[in-house]
């Protein structure tokens, strides 16, 4: 059973844990937005990361700009995807979702881009845990980056 988690956990990894075809997704409770990671369980999924050239990288990438980030990783904003194998239940991905505010645009191929942008990062909370692709550090608020 152990192999079968960790084999979903790697796929939905390198997968980019697409949630198109999920089975169960879960928000977790509300609770207060001040949580400190190093307090909590932390879970590193196993994975093959891929480097990109930058120039491709910024050919490819419909938006490319300096954000700020304007919230913390939370129990709020963290959804965890599971699974049902054998009538058990598993959790097979969790990630967040963040707010950026956009301090300058380099590259829009979207017309109306807003001041912020809500994206999915893949790290997430459940209950005491902190999820996370390995070598992975979540965004911190008040941070800046670029943004592809």
């Amino acid at each position: 059973m152990k192999r079968i988690l960790i084999f979903l956990i790697l796929l939905i990894s390198l997968t980019g844990c697409s949630i198109k075809n999920q089975t169960d997704i879960a928000k977790t409770e509300e609770v207060d937005e001040s949580v400190d990671l190093d307090e909590l369980e932390e879970v590193e999924n196993i994975c093959d990361l891929q480097e990109f050239d930058y120039l491709d990288l910024k050919a490819k990438a419909d938006i490319v700009a300096r954000v700020r980030v304007l919230d913390n990783l939370s129990r709020n904003n963290s959804e965890c995807q599971y699974t049902n194998i054998g009538g058990e239940r598993y959790m097979i991905g969790c990630f967040s979702r963040r707010k950026l505010q956009i301090l300058e645009i380099y590259k829009n191929n979207n017309k109306d881009l807003g001041n912020t942008l809500t994206i999915l990062e893949m790290a997430g909370i459940s209950k005491n845990t902190y999820y996370h692709d390995e070598g992975y550090e979540a965004l911190k608020k008040g941070e800046e980056y670029i943004f592809f």
